[in-house]
């Protein structure tokens, strides 16, 4: 269940507000507008009509753009181009002629020189090098695309590729001959690992480590989302087989659900072992993980560490990565908690996702707002109105960001979601769809909703086009981004992507759903339970509500946003 905080009381807002306050469409912050075209497949179908009319009469005079009465369009490119072309004809003669010369004499430079024959061996003995090292690059350029369109991005922020996983249970004795298989949801199978591993210590703070350790191993692991149930890979136990301790292994795995271990930005791998001793003396065991000293007096008091684990025998992979004792051992007599035990054993460095599936952004409720009205007249008017202003609107959003994350992932999330819900919750309205609406600043525009240069008699006020509105919840989330348009998505960042229908494509909070020169949305929240993505739009005004994991046309996208999240040089610090 989300908590929802009250961000509402009065501010002295002149920080928001003392700024020169930009023109409402500013076309020299994004490309090709003509190309930002409306995808109605998730609008009432009582709409589709008039976009559709919209369309094929287009109202707006292709050449000039309505702002700053510059040449738009066919002739005033073809009028640029020409007189370009007039006044540079003399110079660029003169160029052509020194360039012919230069060539020649070039040209018969390199003859010379190819006639060498100690330069021809060279060329021999290099071409082959050259084309084998193009082979492997194009290889691993390859490898790598493959594994990008998996669901987890270069970037490394986790996104499920495996929603179920298919367990091989096996008979150890035979030689771990196989004995079948089961099919079980991916946090499942989590717990079965639990109930494996670690149920008999029945603490909360191991389960919470151990389900991420298992997460990640796995998804490190598996081969086509399978894996063996064997002390081999993981030890997989059923609810039937193990019963213990459910409810609290359930907790944990809940309460970390998603998370996995990152290094640089990309899964580590993992692994883990019981307890495996390289030194005793009379007060310590000394153990093969980090060279970690127990007290004897404690490992000896501990029925489930075996007699042989405490002999010195640490071959194969035993004892490396994590310590299950090691770990148990540090939560019960030295009070750390899961993720310092992590980093313990594994390094500063290692980060834990915290992405998972999202139900809601903390302190801010995802609502479906599509049965509201629509924004008649400009937010300057309307929010006084309601006992509100623009001045509280924009520091509810700037607190909101800054309260959850500003320049982080979550923070662009509560962007979207802090002014589609106060305008819900204030007013009982959403802004208006304008198509080339932008707005790149802090804050919104008070003259939204307002009636503006029309861009079609159906769009007569102001508001963000689906773009736009994108771009500004990025800005508003602490990032540098400047206004793009659907196109400008895809060319940036749609080489971290995969296509929304294949089964193992999963989005994130924060990343887009993008149909280059289509449509554009922002997701911000996803229910892997029922399948389904809660998206931000502006579309048929600016809307928020759910729609399919997996629906769309094969053009459709979603564009994972890890690398440039992740790059503090993105970051607005001024935010």
């Amino acid at each position: 269940m989300s908590r929802r905080i009250d961000l509402r009381a009065k501010h002295d807002n002149s920080f928001h507000m003392n700024r020169d306050l930009h023109p409402f469409l500013n076309e020299e912050e994004f490309n090709n507008n003509e190309n930002d075209s409306y995808d109605d497949s998730d609008v009432e179908s009582n709409t589709y009509d008039e976009y559709e009319e919209y369309y094929d009469n287009e109202s707006y005079d292709d050449n000039y753009d309505d702002v700053n009465n510059n040449p738009r369009g066919k002739s005033g490119i073809k009028n640029t181009i020409s007189n370009a072309i007039n006044k540079n004809r003399t110079s660029n003669a003169l160029n052509g002629l020194k360039q012919e010369a230069s060539n020649e004499v070039k040209a018969e430079a390199v003859k010379v020189i190819l006639k060498n024959p100690v330069v021809k061996k060279v060329i021999l003995i290099a071409i082959p090098v050259v084309i084998f090292v193009l082979l492997i690059a194009f290889l691993i350029a390859a490898v790598v695309s493959e594994n990008n369109n998996k669901g987890l991005a270069t970037g490394g922020y986790y996104a499920m590729r495996c929603p179920e996983v298919t367990v091989i249970f096996v008979d150890k004795s035979n030689g771990y001959s196989p004995m079948g298989t089961e099919t079980y949801p991916f946090e499942e199978y989590i717990e079965g690992v639990l109930r494996g591993e670690v149920a008999s210590l029945n603490n909360i703070e191991i389960y919470k480590e151990y389900a991420i350790l298992a997460r990640t191993y796995f998804l490190t692991h598996d081969d086509n989302c399978t894996i063996e149930a064997s002390d081999r890979k993981q030890v997989f136990k059923t609810y039937e087989d193990n019963p213990y301790y459910a409810d609290k292994i359930h907790q944990a795995v809940e309460e970390t659900r998603g998370q996995v271990l990152l290094q640089d930005n990309e899964l580590k791998s993992v692994q883990y072992d019981a307890f495996c001793s390289i030194a005793v003396d009379d007060n310590y065991y000394t153990i093969k993980q980090m060279n970690q000293k127990i007290p004897r007096s404690w490992v000896d008091s501990q029925a489930g560490i075996a007699a042989s684990w405490k002999q010195g025998n640490c071959a194969g992979n035993h004892g490396n990565g994590v310590s299950t004792w090691g770990s148990y051992y540090l939560v019960t007599e030295h009070g750390y908690k899961y993720d310092e035990v992590l980093k313990y054993y594994l390094g500063d460095e290692i980060m834990i996702s915290r992405g998972g599936f999202m139900s809601s952004i903390e302190g801010l409720e995802i609502k479906d707002n599509s049965g509201t009205a629509i924004l008649n007249q400009p937010l300057s008017t309307f929010l006084p109105s309601r006992g509100s202003s623009v001045a509280e609107l924009n520091a509810f959003i700037h607190d909101s960001v800054t309260f959850n994350g500003s320049g982080t992932r979550a923070g662009v999330v509560t962007a979207a979601v802090s002014l589609i819900n106060y305008l819900n919750d204030v007013g009982g309205v959403r802004l208006p769809y304008y198509w080339g609406g932008s707005w790149q600043d802090i804050g919104v525009n008070p003259n939204f909703g307002g009636i503006t240069t029309p861009s079609s008699k159906q769009h007569i006020h102001a508001g963000f086009d689906c773009s736009g509105f994108v771009s500004w919840a990025i800005y508003n989330g602490g990032f540098n981004l400047t206004r793009l348009d659907t196109i400008g998505f895809e060319s940036r960042f749609g080489s971290d992507g995969c296509f929304i229908n294949e089964s193992d494509c999963i989005g994130q909070p924060g990343d887009l759903i993008n149909e280059s020169g289509v449509h554009v949305q922002l997701i911000v929240s996803v229910d892997e339970a029922s399948g389904q993505y809660y998206i931000a739009e502006s579309s048929y005004g600016l809307t928020m509500h759910s729609v399919g994991l997996h629906t769309g046309s094969g053009n459709r996208k979603i564009i994972h946003m890890d690398k440039y999240y992740n790059n503090p040089a993105n970051v607005n610090y001024n935010y």
